[in-house]
Order: C-alpha cells, then structure tokens, then sequence
C-alpha cells in the first residue's frame, strides 16, 4: 500500500456523516463564541470612509477570538480523533495489520497524524473565515486585498492551536492502550489549561486558548507552545517507531 494510497484511506475513514456533521456544527457554532472586537460594528457602512487597513486589522482580530471559542471543540475532537486513530486501532489489532504493510512504521504515523489535522484544519479555518467572511460580505474582497496580512493571521494561528491540541492527544493515543484512557489523559490536559486562568484570570495571557488568540502581540507565548507542541509531537513519532509493542 503507498504513502498517498494509505494517507486517502485515512482521511475518507475519517469523513463519514456521522462525524462530520456534528464536528461542522461544534467548529461553526463554538467560533462564535470567542467574544467581540470593540470598534467591529464601524464595518456597516464604514468601508468608504474609513481605512481599509484599519478596518482589515480589527476584523482579523476579530476572527483570532474565535480560536478561543472553537478550542474546546478543538480539544474534544482532537482527543476523540486521535485516540481511535491510534490507541483504538492498536488495541483492536487494525495497527499490526498496517504495520505489516511495506510501509513503514513513520510513514504510518505521519499518514494518521496529517489525516486528522488537515480535516480539523479544513472545518477549523472554513469556521472562523465563515464568521469573518459574514461580518462584512460586501466589503470583504476589498480588505483581504488591501492587507492580506490580517486576512490570513487568523489561520495560522489556529493551525498553531491544532497543531498544539492535536500533539498533546496524539502524544497520548501512543502510550495509552485503551482509547478512552487516550481520550481522558488528553482531555483532562487540554481542559486544565483552558481553565487555569478562571481560577487566576491572570494567567490567560500566558496559556492556551488565548495564547493562539493575540497574534503578534505576544510571540514568546506562541513561540513557546509551538515548541511544546512540535517537542512532544517528536517524542510521540519516536515512541511509536523505536518503542512501542505491538500486539
């Protein structure tokens, strides 16, 4: 079985109705729950007399407080995700199939792992421009044309929010054997941190959600958790090609 031929299995496993549709309505809900930009309402009208760039930079942050309302539905998919992709199939014996397969044992983690993300990616990204796009669908264009920056911010910032959540659950499904054990260690981590700054409102400026939600404004922040996320990402492609049993 090919790389290409494995890595479209992988995804068309993962696209089935019953998946998609409540992952679409959790992703297109949530990203409007992220909270509002003060000065947002000047886009009714306001395109003609006012500076495009302005107007293009308050709603691109407008759309990076969406990544705050969809990181938990970030969070549950990406455990549920991972966990069956990986800890459910080893523990079913489908892992020890493919891994029998002229493969490689890399190129069927990167093929899981890439399955998942780039479907979190597509139905994240589609949510958080749906809203922009939505807050002014006339003058649009004109503000992605005029500071293309701001427009496209918003989509690496939740990449960098995937990337984080979905290594913290990949990193799990590896060393867990049960997938709803994969499903509650990485659920429980994702949760903690997203609800620390209730307790010290405080600390919201330095951990997730909101620390893929303030651009370039904090960039350690993001610079760090990047790190996090690609650090553990590489500890779990090591456990699962050089330690892990399978069955």
């Amino acid at each position: 079985m090919g790389l290409i031929t494995f890595l479209r299995w992988e995804v068309s496993s993962l696209t089935r109705p019953k998946l998609i549709l409540p992952l679409a309505a959790f992703m297109f809900f949530s990203s409007y729950l992220g909270g509002e930009v003060h000065g947002l309402s000047t886009f009714i009208g306001g395109v003609g007399t006012r500076d495009l760039i302005t107007l293009a930079r308050r709603l691109g942050r407008m759309a990076t407080t969406s990544i705050d309302g969809t990181y938990l539905a970030l969070a549950f998919f990406s455990a549920v995700l991972a966990s069956t992709s990986i800890a459910g199939e080893l523990d079913s014996g489908i892992l020890k199939f493919y891994l029998s397969q002229p493969m490689g044992r890399l190129k069927v983690f990167a093929c899981k792992f890439l399955s998942v993300y780039m479907l979190l990616l597509s139905f994240g990204a589609a949510s958080v421009y749906y809203r922009m796009f939505m807050e002014a669908p006339e003058d649009f264009p004109a503000l992605l044309a005029a500071s293309p920056f701001y427009i496209i911010q918003p989509l690496l910032l939740e990449a960098s929010a995937i990337l984080f959540t979905l290594s913290v659950s990949t990193y799990f499904s590896v060393v867990s054997r049960r997938a709803y054990h994969a499903s509650l260690y990485s659920l429980f981590v994702l949760y903690s941190f997203y609800s620390v700054r209730m307790v010290s409102p405080g600390m919201r400026w330095f951990l997730p959600p909101y620390a893929f939600s303030i651009g370039i404004f904090e960039l350690a922040n993001l610079t760090y958790f990047l790190a996090f996320s690609l650090g553990l990402l590489i500890l779990a492609i090591y456990i699962f090609t050089r330690r892990l049993e399978v069955p």
